[in-house]
């Protein structure tokens, strides 16, 4: 029996997009979680935020959909409708969501969880915390395992590798590797999917991958290992490769942001290279590809409310009258 979980890349605040599409997708799919690589966008407060997705916000208002919306569930209960089984008129994504965090997310929501050793053994999807008021989205912290459901372990190694240039500017510690715990999850031994923010240095080349990840690749520890830190499709090299010495076949795939494009033909679409299909299977293996009924999800069909907050257009039905 095929085991099968679905993994989008940094959503910079694309909740209703990613997770509505991936319920679309689970219909035909039936996968056992979805997981998010880092970069969420799960802004609690705008004063601080970087240049960077400041700038990005001006030109997408959903990169700040996480505190229009989720940070407030009541104020939008057409979020719901996403988790909602189908016999009960909803979109019908009923597995677990599970995140681990990148170099710029809401540490205030993940810095009280990511301090907390990893446990010894792999943990339950339930004993996972919850990041969002709404307890759709539950957090995988740096090196930590999870157990799924149907058998497969995931493991976890959230942040990027600190360089020269963070120092020009404050960043919270938790954006960063810790050394030491990557050592400590190596020595846990073997997963069957790996989830990273940062991909290692021999894949994403020396300027965007991390070289305290490439020991991981050289001498495999996942079955599978994804992971995103969108810098280009330049970058990216899906190589299966297989260590000799330990018979382990990896499969290395980078996933890239699923937010609108921006440029020429495609502007208003989703990003066709942020989802990846991965199966666990007895002989593993991954497919990115952009989930079949993306078409009505284009930016031109989705509903913006009185106070500027958009509405993905499936989720359209369940905006109160009043709004």
């Amino acid at each position: 029996m095929d085991k099968s979980v679905c993994v989008i890349g940094d959503l910079h605040g694309h909740l209703q997009l990613a997770l509505g599409l991936a319920a679309v997708w689970h219909r035909s799919v039936p996968f056992d979680a979805v997981f998010l690589c880092g970069d969420l966008g799960l802004f609690t407060q705008i004063d601080g935020l970087d240049e960077a997705t400041r700038q990005r916000a001006e030109a997408n208002p959903c990169e700040l959909e996480y505190f229009t919306q989720w940070h407030r569930p009541a104020a939008s209960p057409w979020l719901a409708a996403i988790f909602k089984p189908l016999e009960e008129g909803g979109l019908g994504l009923t597995c677990p969501v599970v995140a681990i965090h990148g170099d710029r997310d809401a540490f205030e929501l993940i810095a009280p969880h990511a301090d907390v050793p990893p446990p010894r053994d792999p943990v339950l999807v339930q004993e996972l915390p919850v990041l969002d008021p709404g307890g759709y989205l539950r957090y995988l912290p740096s090196g930590w395992r999870l157990r799924l459901a149907s058998g497969p372990v995931v493991g976890a190694l959230g942040g990027i590798e600190r360089r020269k240039r963070h120092a020009s500017r404050a960043w919270h510690p938790q954006a960063f590797f810790d050394a030491e715990r990557i050592r400590a999850f190596v020595e846990g031994g073997p997963v069957d999917l790996l989830l990273t923010h940062q991909g290692p240095a021999v894949h994403q080349g020396p300027q965007h991958g991390s070289a305290l990840l490439d020991a991981l690749a050289v001498e495999p520890l996942a079955r599978v290992w994804c992971y995103s830190h969108c810098h280009g499709l330049g970058n990216i090299r899906p190589d299966l490769g297989v260590s000799v010495k330990r018979d382990l076949p990896i499969l290395i795939k980078q996933v890239l942001a699923p937010g609108f494009s921006m440029k020429n033909n495609s502007r208003g679409q989703p990003g066709a290279e942020g989802w990846c299909l991965v199966h666990l299977g007895e002989c593993p293996y991954a497919e990115r590809r952009l989930p079949r009924g993306w078409q009505e999800f284009q930016r031109k069909y989705w509903r913006v409310l009185p106070d500027g907050r958009l509405v993905a257009p499936p989720l359209i039905p369940f905006v109160p009258a009043s709004e």
